[in-house]
């Protein structure tokens, strides 16, 4: 990805964020993530990122798209098919990634079900149990 970097747009790889803020990867787990982003096939193609974006590039399709001026407001038809290529094997190496980490999805429910019962106690003023009582 970082030969695609300075080509007229900016893609997002992986982020030590990529499961939110409050789970920041360090830097080890971080490098994981990124061999296993590196690393992953598509289940339906049974290919790399590498190995797609290769074939895309050189593919009649991509050079039929008009190659257009860098702009910071408007992606080009290109840009925004690697991009979508890059959203996708991220999707796939975070799944995996989470996958070889049982700690982390724990980390992660954890997390949603904290969520959860911060927005249901904005919603109703109670806690689920106080809601519980009540209704008994």
């Amino acid at each position: 990805m970082s030969r695609l970097h300075g080509l007229g747009a900016q893609f997002r790889g992986p982020s030590p964020t990529d499961y939110g803020a409050q789970l920041r990867l360090g830097p080890r787990d971080f490098a994981e993530y990124n061999r296993v982003m590196a690393t992953v096939t598509n289940p339906v193609t049974n290919t790399t990122l590498y190995q797609e974006l290769d074939a895309t590039i050189k593919s009649d399709y991509y050079q039929s798209l008009p190659p257009q001026e860098i702009s910071s407001t408007d992606l080009s038809d290109r840009a925004l098919l690697i991009d979508g290529i890059i959203t996708k094997y991220k999707e796939i190496a975070k799944e995996t990634y989470l996958g070889q980490r049982p700690d982390l999805e724990y980390q992660l429910l954890r997390k949603e079900a904290k969520d959860n019962t911060v927005k249901y106690r904005l919603k109703y003023g109670l806690t689920p149990q106080q809601f519980t009582e009540a209704l008994r």
